[in-house]
């Protein structure tokens, strides 16, 4: 499911003209995305557009970090979890796996929550 979002999101970033080379996707703005027409309205419709562009790398980037995050969460109850499924009845494995989505969830979430600065947990 988390391949197949970065693929999804990997294919708006091309649609938007990002390359995986660049350090700051809003600093890669395609030139095709500028209106080509003259007059004093083009340059405030260039502006626009400009602006929507960088609003739209910045929310890609925020989402691949926050996949990102979800993929590689540090915490010993995960681990826990992972070292015991393979010994688990196959009824077991797949509520030990959905528990342990629902611990990865949770720590992405107590991430991004501005509120929530109380440290990892399972560490």
């Amino acid at each position: 499911m988390a391949d197949d979002l970065d693929k999804a999101i990997r294919q708006i970033a091309q649609m938007f003209g990002a390359s995986q080379s660049s350090s700051d996707p809003a600093d890669d703005i395609p030139e095709s995305a500028e209106p080509r027409q003259t007059g004093s309205g083009s340059s405030l419709m260039q502006n626009y557009n400009t602006d929507v562009m960088r609003d739209n790398l910045g929310i890609l980037s925020k989402a691949r970090e926050m996949i990102d995050s979800f993929n590689h969460v540090s915490d010993s109850r995960i681990n826990l979890l992972n070292s015991i499924q393979p010994f688990l009845s196959p009824a077991r494995q797949s509520s030990c796996a959905s528990c342990i989505q629902l611990l990865k969830i949770v720590a992405v979430i107590s991430a991004i929550t501005p509120g929530n600065q109380s440290g990892p947990r399972g560490e």
